[in-house]
């Protein structure tokens, strides 16, 4: 449309299903990131923890002391590949 291509679609992956879990909690509480910016640029500190509890409370998802840790080590490597992003 518009002499325009649409994106290709992004490559199929896999998910274990003892995963889901927490994909799911991960992806109803993505946008809420804590960012710094100054002289070097920007970068990405973490998820603000207050935002997602509202998000995860909104979405009726309730992570046990795994799931938070599962949680953490997706937004760990989140945090990781953003800022390798941005370099």
């Amino acid at each position: 449309m518009f002499g325009l291509e649409p994106p290709p679609a992004p490559p199929r992956f896999a998910l274990w299903a003892e995963h889901l879990a927490v994909a799911r909690a991960f992806l109803s509480i993505d946008t809420q990131w804590r960012v710094a910016s100054g002289g070097f640029g920007m970068a990405v500190i973490g998820l603000d923890y207050t935002g997602v509890r509202s998000g995860l409370r909104a979405a009726g998802i309730r992570l046990d002391p795994a799931g938070w840790d599962d949680l953490r080590t997706i937004e760990s490597a989140a945090i990781r590949a953003m800022n390798e992003a941005q370099s």
